[in-house]
């Protein structure tokens, strides 16, 4: 029913952009040294623990809310570093990129895994996770087969 389309649609666009865009981020945020983008993606990483944190109150605000908000946050910031890619100083866009990696650890990076996990009742909870689970995969492969073409077009 709903539920299962719900999980596993969200599954399927998280790892759209997930698969899609964190597969190429050391080619978005390539330096002119191997040392210069490993750090990139080093600070990255790193900023997304404020996101893991966060997930302590999960409990307290709710899954879906917190799946919202991550999703919004993402989508915000993906859209700041899409529409200023190439104008904006790579720092700052680093910044916002990994705000974005803050709003996927304590939004959608944890829920997604979740709710598919708590919603359904006991007899049909694994298949409908793997249901789930296999949308998610799915979109790794639609998000991964085409963010070159979406680069490109940047």
């Amino acid at each position: 029913g709903f539920p299962l389309l719900g999980t596993a649609l969200t599954w399927f666009v998280y790892d759209v952009v997930s698969w899609g865009v964190g597969s190429y981020t050391s080619s978005i945020f390539a330096s002119s040294t191997r040392a210069g983008t490993i750090w990139y993606m080093l600070l990255i990483n790193v900023m997304a623990t404020p996101g893991f944190v966060l997930t302590f109150w999960m409990g307290v605000f709710g899954r879906r809310a917190f799946q919202l908000v991550g999703f919004l946050g993402m989508a915000l910031c993906l859209a700041v570093v899409g529409v200023s890619f190439g104008q904006a100083p790579q720092v700052l866009l680093v910044i916002v990129f990994g705000l974005q990696k803050i709003f996927d650890a304590a939004g959608p990076g944890a829920t997604t895994f979740i709710i598919p996990g708590e919603i359904f009742p006991t007899r049909v909870r694994a298949s409908c996770h793997g249901i789930s689970a296999a949308a998610g995969k799915l979109g790794a492969f639609v998000g991964m087969y085409n963010f070159p073409s979406v680069e490109h077009a940047l």
